[in-house]
C-alpha cells in the first residue's frame, strides 16, 4: 500500500493509526490501508457481542473488535443519525487509545494494543475456528497497572432498589 511509509512514521511517533476492517463481507481480507501491518485495523460487532455480518475479518489483519451496529453517530447539518458499519467501531477503538493515553500518557502504541487485545471480550470468528478481542477499556487500563481513580460508595436509609 502506498500509505505504509506514512503510517509506519506514525506509529514510530506515537500515534495509533486505526482503520476499519471494511463492510464486503469478507472472512479473510481487509480493506485498504488495514492491510498495512503498522494499522490497528477493527471489525465491527453487534450489540450482543457477536460478529456483525457486514464486517470484513480476517484472522491475520483484523486487531480489534469495537462496537458497530446501530450507533448514534453525528451527520451533517448538525444531526445524529443511527449508523452500522466497521466505519462506526474504528473510532471506538481510536477513542480507547486516547482515553488510555490521557490516564497513562507514557504507554506506547505498542503497550496499549497488546493491553486491549490481551483484555478484550473474544468475538468468534464467521467459521468459529478464531477469536478477536472486542475492546474493554478498563480492563486495559488494569492491565498496564492504571488504578481507579474514583471510589463510589453508595448508602441507603429506608428501603428499596439501587
Amino acid at each position: 500500500d502506498p500509505r505504509n511509509s506514512v503510517l509506519d512514521l506514525l506509529r514510530a511517533a506515537g500515534v495509533a493509526p486505526v482503520a476499519a476492517s471494511g463492510n464486503e463481507y469478507h472472512s479473510n481480507a481487509v480493506s485498504a490501508p488495514g492491510c498495512v501491518a503498522s494499522v490497528v485495523t477493527v471489525g465491527a460487532t453487534n450489540l450482543d457481542d457477536t460478529l456483525a455480518l457486514f464486517s470484513n475479518e480476517s484472522k491475520l489483519m483484523v486487531d480489534l473488535m469495537a462496537p458497530g451496529r446501530n450507533i448514534l453517530s453525528s451527520v451533517p447539518t448538525s444531526l445524529y443519525a443511527t449508523k452500522s458499519g466497521t466505519s462506526m467501531a474504528a473510532p471506538h477503538a481510536a477513542g480507547a487509545f486516547a482515553a488510555i493515553r490521557s490516564r497513562l500518557p507514557s504507554a506506547t502504541v505498542n503497550q496499549i494494543e497488546v493491553a486491549l487485545k490481551s483484555t478484550g471480550a473474544p468475538i468468534k470468528s464467521y467459521d468459529n475456528t478464531y477469536t478477536k478481542p472486542r475492546i474493554q477499556v478498563n480492563a486495559a487500563l488494569e492491565a498496564l497497572g492504571a488504578k481507579p481513580q474514583q471510589t463510589l460508595t453508595i448508602s441507603t436509609t429506608g428501603s428499596g432498589t439501587i
